[in-house]
């Protein structure tokens, strides 16, 4: 049904799902299908997987590494555009709320976050979107892993990453 290329992607993101793993990320040229074989990807594992949340968000461009900026593009999960005068601790519960709210309605122990063209997040972005990951795990039991697409960029930003010792951002959303 797959390609070999995406029956491979389909397998690494199943066994991740099923053994809980840190992130992942999948890299290659622009313009070769990532996004498509990501998107179909995500398809069969919303049918292995009843009990996940599966959200999408496209990182960004970092033309404007604020805070307020990201949250109000994690808004895009849940089909909402933030108000303009919220601070980013506002857009922050907000999201965090959503997706609680989503997972609960649909009776779901654990959220999977896809992200598209992860390339246009730095440092600032991840180090956020961690911060949510960890309160989402920490006070409401709610589990997020990450499953991202992105150019050949980030395995650049990833070993730049870890030789700034932030492992904790490269395990967390760069695994390979």
């Amino acid at each position: 049904m797959f390609t070999p290329a995406v029956d491979f992607m389909y397998k690494v993101c199943l066994s991740a799902i099923e053994t809980r793993s840190g992130g992942l990320v999948f890299t290659g040229r622009k313009r070769i299908g990532k996004t498509r074989a990501i998107r179909l990807v995500f398809r069969e594992l919303a049918q292995a997987f009843p009990d996940v949340l599966f959200l999408r968000v496209v990182a960004s461009d970092r033309a404007s590494s604020r805070e307020r900026a990201f949250y109000g593009t994690l808004y895009a999960t849940f089909n909402e555009a933030p108000e303009p005068r919220d601070r980013a601790e506002v857009r922050k519960e907000t999201v965090k709320k959503a997706w609680l709210s989503a997972a609960r309605a649909r009776r779901v122990k654990r959220i999977v976050l896809r992200i598209d063209e992860i390339q246009g997040w730095g440092v600032e972005e991840l180090a956020w979107l961690k911060s949510v990951v960890n309160e989402l795990d920490e006070y409401n039991r709610m589990p997020l892993m990450t499953i991202s697409v992105g150019s050949e960029e980030v395995e650049k930003r990833a070993r730049s990453m870890a030789a700034k010792h932030r492992d904790d951002l490269v395990g967390r959303f760069y695994s390979t």
